[in-house]
């Protein structure tokens, strides 16, 4: 019952980032990587938020690296296997940075020094990311409807 939900939820999802990318004249590629990306990472943020409210940082702190460990190895190990991502444009640049973050995040666990402000920190680098790789996105889009 759970994977009919699901799917049937993913398919409403991307049903609806299509209807607000034509309401909004955007491009549907963009819509659906905010939309999508985001909506799939909200159940661990609301796990993880609820988690620091009642104080157990535990929970919330392996909700991040699992889902990274799921992301790095189970995600992107399938998705080589259907299409060779080096193979698009800026990919290894992506992959470099994906790389860098997730070590800062070992680096800052390891000195004890996650913090307000490196949470500030690191939305404010998902923002800038965000807002720099939009161009490449529409750009690897193009790319690949060829």
């Amino acid at each position: 019952a759970g994977v009919v939900l699901l799917f049937f939820g993913g398919e409403s999802t991307l049903r609806g980032a299509l209807h607000i990318s034509k309401k909004l004249n955007l491009s549907k590629i963009l819509v659906s990587a905010v939309i999508i990306g985001f909506g799939t990472s909200l159940p661990e943020l609301t796990v993880s938020v609820q988690s620091v409210l009642e104080g157990k940082t535990d929970i919330a702190l392996g909700n991040v690296i699992g889902s990274n460990i799921v992301n790095l190895t189970l995600i992107f190990g399938l998705s080589i296997m259907i299409s060779p991502l080096l193979k698009l444009p800026d990919a290894k640049r992506d992959i470099l940075f994906m790389l860098i973050i997730t070590l800062c995040f070992i680096l800052l666990k390891i000195i004890n020094f996650l913090n307000f402000f490196t949470g500030i920190g690191f939305l404010l680098i998902l923002a800038i990311y965000i807002y720099a790789r939009m161009g490449s996105i529409l750009f690897a889009y193009d790319y690949l409807s060829r």
